[in-house]
């Protein structure tokens, strides 16, 4: 949930006698995530995310005390990863994409236990000189540049992708030359167009409500194909993680042996 920005959702529980926690439709929620995406920004000829109505059509009712807005509520819940597919959910071609920073400033003001000190304070990222760049790429070339536009907690970091290779690769935001944070860039084909819809039809959400309507990705985090077999099966592999740490590590070595 994390990739579509789930954190815009405005879920909060709502002091009402009796106390109840209000439940969106899944419509409405839908609408939140096109707004976050919105938000963050895709260049090109792009009007994928030009729709402002809260709902187009078959709308459910949302239970009193939920309100829709179009600010992103909660900033540390912003995505730490990007899948980048070279075009938008109509079709049309764009070039790359922006990263809002907002979210490393929130998570290193606010953004839990293990972002304090060894005093249990939070050490909110300094004023000074801030750049963005390119942290690594696993495929050379797949990032045309990195750079930073605006200033502070408003800044975006504008990522120019070649859309000639598909990989991953990690930006960062560094302020007088300390990185405060970094994302995970995804490029390759939408990972959802052929996933399964697979369930066993127990499956609740958070509030213990049947959920049917979700779809796997067809392959592993970071693959650049869904293929075991044939020419491309060593590209399936997808990338490593460690337990505590937020961003991905290449693999080191192909299913292949390369």
């Amino acid at each position: 949930m994390t990739l579509y920005g789930m954190g815009t959702l405005r879920n909060n529980f709502v002091s009402f006698t009796p106390a109840y926690l209000p439940v969106r439709s899944m419509q409405d929620i839908e609408k939140e995530i096109s707004k976050f995406i919105r938000y963050t920004g895709i260049f090109g000829n792009s009007i994928a995310y030009d729709d402002t109505s809260e709902c187009a059509a078959g709308c459910f009712a949302a239970n009193p005390g939920v309100v829709p807005d179009y600010v992103v509520v909660d900033w540390t819940k912003a995505p730490n990863t990007y899948i980048f597919t070279g075009k938008d959910k109509h079709g049309s071609e764009v070039d790359g994409l922006y990263i809002p920073v907002k979210k490393a400033y929130e998570m290193w003001s606010k953004g839990g236990e293990f972002m304090k000190d060894d005093h249990g304070n939070y050490t909110p990222i300094p004023s000074g000189t801030a750049k963005a760049g390119l942290y690594w790429e696993d495929e050379p070339g797949l990032i045309k540049s990195v750079a930073l536009q605006g200033t502070g907690e408003n800044a975006k970091i504008k990522v120019l992708v070649n859309k000639l290779k598909e990989g991953n690769a990690v930006v960062s935001y560094r302020v007088n030359d300390t990185v405060y944070w970094t994302w995970h860039v995804w490029i390759t084909d939408d990972p959802t167009t052929n996933g399964s819809t697979y369930h066993l039809g127990f499956e609740k959400d958070k509030n213990g409500l049947p959920v049917t309507d979700w779809k796997w990705m067809d392959r592993n985090l970071g693959a650049t194909s869904a293929n075991f077999l044939g020419n491309d099966w060593h590209k399936s592999q997808g990338l490593q993680y460690q337990w505590g740490r937020k961003d991905p590590f290449p693999a080191l070595a192909h299913k292949d042996g390369t």
